[in-house]
């Protein structure tokens, strides 16, 4: 749908904290506003047709989105992306042209704007500073999925479980605790499509990890409390949480 005027600067305000839009001048994003289009989404719904990919450029407002594929003989899922806040979709369909065949699911309730793929490609070529942003993001989403098929393909579950947990880790402070986000409350099914798995290995696995100290879990949330022991089961050093 069309965006209100009060609803335009409430968009212009959260993409200017979204590092894909920081460095453009703020004149120029408020001209950018109007070409977009808002949308809700309620959780467990689909905020996104994979269809729609091959036209259109989203941008995560609020809440998080997972993007999965889905075996239609077997049904295993498999997670490849957690968009949240400041993430966009998709940038392999503004490459290509092409849609993008996966499922989106929204984690909770979901804002997103959209604009389409052919304004942004204006854009990049008009605006250099954008450009130079979104370069970096298609690096990042790129070494992620090389991350998940080399982890997948060598690792055993356990330090794939591991590796997630601190991908997703934040340093409190001085602490030698790590809070986890943006995955801590997710059931240990959705962790388990999350790294190749099945929910009952996840369980035995967080189990294990808990026992011997390395984590705190509860209902919503995950807690790295021995950095060191979780570390050795991922086979990585204290510099990945820098």
């Amino acid at each position: 749908m069309k965006i209100s005027s009060q609803k335009n600067q409430y968009i212009l305000k959260k993409l200017q904290t979204f590092t894909l839009f920081q460095s453009i001048d703020f004149a120029i994003l408020e001209t950018m506003i109007p070409n977009f289009h808002y949308e809700t989404c309620e959780k467990d719904r689909h905020p996104i047709n994979s269809t729609a990919t091959k036209d259109y450029f989203y941008i995560v407002i609020s809440g998080r989105i997972k993007i999965s594929r889905i075996d239609i003989h077997t049904g295993k899922e498999l997670t490849l992306f957690l968009l949240a806040s400041g993430d966009v979709f998709d940038i392999v369909c503004l490459l290509d042209g092409q849609h993008h065949d996966v499922l989106t699911t929204a984690l909770d309730t979901v804002e997103v704007v959209y604009i389409p793929n052919e304004i942004i490609l204006q854009w990049l070529d008009l605006h250099p500073e954008f450009n130079r942003s979104i370069y970096p993001y298609m690096g990042q989403q790129m070494r992620y999925l090389e991350n998940l098929a080399t982890n997948m393909t060598f690792h055993d579950t356990i330090t794939r479980l591991s590796r997630l947990i601190l991908h997703y880790a934040k340093a409190y402070e001085e602490s030698v605790e790590y809070k986890v986000k943006l995955i801590n409350d997710l059931s240990h099914e959705e962790l388990a499509n999350m790294i190749g798995t099945v929910r009952s290995v996840v369980s035995r696995h967080l189990s294990l990890l808990h026992k011997e100290k390395s984590l705190e879990t509860s209902r919503k949330e995950i807690i790295i409390k021995d950095c060191q022991k979780l570390l050795k089961h991922a086979k990585k050093s204290q510099d990945c949480l820098k």
